[in-house]
């Protein structure tokens, strides 16, 4: 016994932080890991991981790593929790991140890395990190992007970018982010959105541009928003939405329209919304939906599928 304890070098207080943060998950259809044991990032004891403590976790079997009360990490550390091979790594924790630590966690070989909680990233950071070869890149706590650091940004190669907390862009940083060659663009907390940056995000090449928090869409950005060529356009959490911006946003060619937990839809809004072509019209969570606007929507929607509230 006094051998192991020499050997190891494995405190008592970091095998707790083992077991606090392994998570053995499974994957749901569409992708979203689901986690069949239940993590408690904020028990964490340490806000900082030794290189050897990184490499002893990047060893571990799990399918998620979720070490979200890490707020710092050297660039010993990321390269120890790199070769970790389950599908998600989770540091959603960390306040900073430079170039140098970025490159080594963009070495890791899973599916999503998680980094959530950085506010600002330099552009080098950002370049270090856009050479992640996995599907998802989450930096939903990263902030009104340069345009170039939207370059940067766009040079991932996985399947989507998800931002939440950016809440205007310009349009030439627009122009830039969609230039990302994956499948999905999530701007999920915008609060204004110009029209020259709506008909920029229209030009985005992948099949699923999700927008959210806009308090309003005026008419001619939402015939610009239209104009997006891929298969499902979701603009989540409308304050208010005339008839006319309806009109507009009904002309999108794709499968899929989604207004999901908008304030309020009149029934002439609804009734423009009931031209969309498409196979799916997605209205849950509306909170304001009269009995005369459900009955145009049911009435005179074609597709094969309307959700509403």
């Amino acid at each position: 016994m006094r051998l192991f304890r020499k050997s190891t070098m494995i405190s008592n207080s970091f095998k707790r932080l083992i077991a606090t943060v392994m998570v053995v998950a499974v994957t749901l259809p569409g992708g979203l890991p689901a986690a069949e044991g239940i993590a408690t990032p904020t028990t964490l004891p340490k806000k900082t991981l030794s290189a050897a403590q990184a490499r002893l976790m990047g060893s571990s079997k799990g399918g998620w790593l979720y070490l979200d009360a890490i707020t710092h990490l050297t660039p010993e550390a990321a390269k120890g929790l790199a070769t970790f091979s389950g599908s998600v790594l989770s540091l959603n924790g960390l306040q900073t991140l430079t170039p140098e630590t970025a490159r080594h966690l963009a070495r890791y070989s899973g599916s999503w890395l998680e980094l959530n909680g950085l506010e600002h990233l330099s552009e080098a950071s950002i370049t270090a990190l856009s050479s992640f070869q996995g599907e998802w890149l989450l930096l939903s706590g990263l902030t009104d992007p340069s345009v170039r650091e939207a370059a940067a940004l766009a040079r991932f190669k996985g399947t989507g970018i998800t931002l939440h907390q950016i809440k205007s862009l310009s349009p030439s940083a627009a122009k830039e982010l969609t230039a990302f060659g994956g499948d999905e663009l999530s701007l999920l907390g915008l609060e204004s959105l110009s029209l020259k940056s709506a008909h920029a995000l229209s030009e985005f090449k992948g099949s699923r541009l999700t927008l959210s928090n806009l308090p309003s869409l005026s008419e001619r950005s939402a015939g610009a928003l239209a104009g997006f060529s891929g298969r499902a356009l979701e603009i989540k959490g409308l304050g208010t939405i005339t008839p006319q911006s309806s009109r507009q946003l009904a002309t999108f060619s794709g499968d899929m329209l989604s207004l999901e937990n908008m304030a309020a839809l009149s029934p002439l809004a609804a009734r423009a919304l009931s031209s969309f072509p498409g196979h799916w019209l997605n209205l849950k969570g509306v909170a304001s939906l009269s009995n005369k606007a459900i009955h145009e929507l049911s009435t005179h929607f074609r597709g094969s599928r309307l959700d509403l509230p």
